[in-house]
């Protein structure tokens, strides 16, 4: 994740996405909006990376096909780690009066509570690391639009609770589909 993205190949990688989108469409395995949203999504992805989110709920085979995970890369040394620290449990991340929209590196209970006021917020967690097997998300919106992202296979078997409180707000939540 702390990797530049990738982009040399991109065009061709788009059109091998499109083709796949175009295939599941066909076979009625995406309905007309998911179908729209993700072929939007392929066409405005500026990497790989973004790209591989487009298809993160395909079959295995089609998504290895597509993008094979390199074994030469792999190394014996960790991963380096964040270079900011836990956050305060009393800390937020607050948007007022504005628009946010932020992936998140870690999905974890040190993230601060999240808040928006008077705002379109949105907090993507496809392509966070998850390193618990039960979490706790804290979402306060009030008078908002927010949506939570979490199509993330990372989340497989793990139980989040999220604790919702606002006030006339809109909050929209994006699981993978079962």
């Amino acid at each position: 994740m702390s990797q530049t993205p990738t982009t040399y190949g991109l065009p061709k990688k788009r059109e091998q996405v499109i083709e796949e989108l175009n295939l599941a469409y066909a076979n009625q395995n995406l309905d007309d909006q998911e179908y729209e949203r993700r072929l939007q999504e392929a066409t405005m992805a500026k990497s790989i990376e973004e790209l591989m989110l487009v298809l993160f709920d395909f079959p295995s085979e089609i998504k290895n096909r597509l993008f094979p995970r390199n074994p030469a890369v792999v190394t014996t040394q960790p991963a380096p780690g964040y270079a900011y620290p836990t956050p305060h449990p009393n800390s937020k991340i607050q948007v007022i009066l504005g628009t946010d929209s932020r992936s998140l590196p870690e999905f974890s209970n040190s993230l601060p509570k999240i808040s928006a006021i008077l705002s379109t917020q949105k907090l993507d967690f496809r392509l966070s690391q998850v390193s618990e097997m039960s979490i706790n998300l804290y979402i306060e919106c009030i008078l908002s639009n927010t949506t939570i992202d979490l199509r993330n296979e990372h989340l497989d078997g793990k139980h989040i609770n999220i604790y919702i409180s606002g006030l006339m707000g809109e909050l929209k939540i994006m699981l993978p589909r079962v």
